[in-house]
């Protein structure tokens, strides 16, 4: 029995990695780990840097061991004309007592999907899109599945079902209660339970939230009253784990908008600083907006602005300003010509008597 069920793990394994060995070396598009602009990667419903636990009994995976799927990225490539985007990453094993983490590859292929041809192999990832894992992909893992059932002559079903609504396919035998049942929620491997056969059970015991930042901020001073142009602001983002790698979250982005325009993205840090040059005195709505590879969140307050005496006369209107200066101009430019002319009067009499008494 014992051998039997060592051939039964070997030979699944042996599907999975030559399946992967199989994808070709010219690669295109890829996704990548990028901090808070990290992309998901195209058709499936994972991000790279991601971590998702599983619990896999009966699958050669010592008892003191779970498993990990670590997604590293993905890319697109090319066999002949058929392009396909695949998932990639790392075979993980970590100590349920000391947490310790050991590498069992460094380059494992997750899943496989092209929207004409669909995914030739079991997968732990399938393809998720518009909410749903494709009825083509669970065709071809249930048709794939059934031929490696009736070629390992291990346990034959007889009847086979697929469930494109609840992400699932099953096979059963009436005669003896044997059963394999699988489901993929979002894409994900979930559960695989069985009886009958040597594989055991796999159960997907951690995800990644998934979820944008949680923050809020306050003014330096911790009053909705400004009085300065140059204002701090404190943000404070809550401790999360999205990605699911134990590690808490550091990677995010930032902006502050006042209602007319957006900073640049930037860098958080635990206070920023923001300039209120130009911005007339009155209710304030400020809002900040704080995003990672997930999604962004936003929060408002409403302060109420009072530029400081200095900043008075830039508050008046530019027009004003300029008419004000215009009229000046004029009555300076008028009193000048007059006088000029005052001048230039009192000189041609003068001219006019010297000419005469000569």
């Amino acid at each position: 029995m014992k051998n039997v069920r060592k051939i039964g793990l070997i030979s699944i394994f042996s599907i999975i990695v030559f399946s992967s060995l199989l994808l070709p070396m010219a690669q295109g598009q890829e996704w990548v780990y990028d901090g808070a602009n990290t992309p998901r990667i195209k058709h499936y419903s994972v991000y790279p840097s991601e971590w998702y636990g599983l619990n896999t009994s009966g699958w050669g995976t010592p008892l003191d061991e779970l498993r990990i799927m670590h997604i590293t990225h993905g890319n697109t490539s090319t066999i002949g004309d058929t392009t396909r985007v695949e998932v990639w990453g790392r075979n993980l094993y970590k100590n349920i007592t000391t947490g310790a983490i050991r590498v069992q590859s460094s380059s494992f292929g997750w899943g496989s999907w092209n929207e004409e041809v669909g995914t030739t192999s079991f997968g732990f990832m399938l393809p998720f899109i518009d909410g749903a894992v494709p009825e083509m992909a669970l065709y071809n893992v249930s048709d794939h599945m059934e031929e490696y059932l009736s070629s390992a002559h291990e346990v034959e079903y007889e009847h086979k079902g697929v469930y494109p609504s609840i992400q699932s396919i099953a096979y059963w035998n009436h005669s003896n209660g044997a059963y394999l049942n699988m489901n993929w929620t979002a894409g994900v491997l979930y559960k695989w339970t069985c009886s009958g056969n040597p594989w055991g059970n796999v159960t997907l015991y951690s995800r990644p939230a998934q979820l944008p930042p949680e923050f809020s901020f306050t003014a330096e001073t911790g009053l909705l009253d400004l009085v300065s142009t140059n204002v701090k602001f404190n943000i404070t983002i809550l401790d999360a784990d999205n990605n699911n790698d134990g590690e808490t979250d550091t990677d995010y982005l930032y902006r502050i908008g006042n209602g007319i325009d957006w900073t640049d993205w930037a860098v958080p840090s635990i206070q920023v600083d923001y300039d209120l040059s130009g911005l007339a005195e009155g209710s304030l709505n400020i809002t900040i907006e704080v995003k990672n590879m997930y999604g962004a969140a936003q929060e408002s307050l409403i302060f109420t602005y009072t530029p400081p005496e200095d900043d008075v006369i830039p508050s008046y209107s530019t027009l004003l300003i300029l008419v004000a200066l215009i009229f000046s101009v004029s009555i300076i430019t008028h009193k000048s010509i007059k006088k000029l002319r005052k001048i230039l009067s009192q000189n041609y009499v003068c001219f006019f008597h010297f000419h005469a008494y000569n």
